[in-house]
């Protein structure tokens, strides 16, 4: 096991991409991209993608598996400057756990959105932003099934 991760499945991915709409041109950033059942999605829309990823083992997985395709960035994403970013679109999981510590940070950069997983704990927790809910997810569309409810949202 990953640091403790809960990783989506290939089906849930899926239906993710289809509910997330971004422009072919814009500046993309995964968070915790697991074994890349989004990103194979992403990058068929998108030449350029930066990817965080905390675990090394993940990391060296997809250098094999995305040579050229996506720049991967080992890094804790509480750590990581988007400022040098400019205005980007962040797509991903965020641990449940630094939740909101992670939005305190995103109210602080240049975000155009975001698609995110988050609890369902948190969908109405979170004050500051714009959230919409396009969906819940069941647990069964990770693996291992975690206890915790979780939803995908839209950010502006």
């Amino acid at each position: 096991m990953f640091l403790g991760k809960n990783f989506s499945k290939k089906n849930l991915a899926k239906i993710i991409f289809r509910k997330i709409n971004f422009p072919i041109n814009c500046k993309v950033i995964e968070f915790s991209s697991g074994y890349g059942n989004l990103t194979k999605f992403i990058i068929m829309k998108r030449s350029k993608l930066l990817s965080i990823e905390i675990d090394n083992r993940i990391c060296l997985n997809f250098r094999k598996n995305f040579t050229n395709k996506v720049n991967i960035k080992k890094c804790n994403i509480i750590k990581f400057n988007l400022k040098l970013y400019g205005k980007v679109i962040i797509i991903g999981n965020i641990p449940y756990y630094i939740t909101k510590k992670m939005f305190k940070l995103f109210k602080k950069f240049n975000i155009k959105k975001m698609f995110l997983t988050l609890s369902k704990n948190h969908l109405n927790k979170i004050k500051g932003f714009n959230i919409f809910k396009l969906f819940n997810i069941k647990n069964n569309m990770f693996y291992p099934i975690p206890k915790i409810k979780s939803v995908f949202v839209e950010v502006i």
